[in-house]
């Protein structure tokens, strides 16, 4: 996987190395052609030092974000 992905027709780049976890080619085709992710595991906080899973996307500035599940909450 290379280190940067970018587009030579605009300015459009971003690294597959997110948060601690390389993506794969078939994470990094879903996010390019249709602008997400499904949920992932391994990602790495540097703020707690803890593991999470978070889907990513693009947004309409064609910046990755991170898509948290939401947990139930109790009654």
């Amino acid at each position: 996987t290379p280190r940067v992905i970018g587009c030579r027709a605009c300015a459009f780049k971003f690294y597959p190395e997110v948060s601690g976890k390389m993506l794969s080619p078939g994470q990094i085709e879903a996010l390019l052609t249709t602008g997400k992710t499904g949920v992932l595991k391994g990602f790495h906080s540097k703020k707690t030092g803890k593991s999470f899973e978070a889907a990513l996307k693009l947004n309409h500035e064609a910046k990755l974000e991170f898509v948290y599940s939401r947990k139930p909450t109790r009654a």
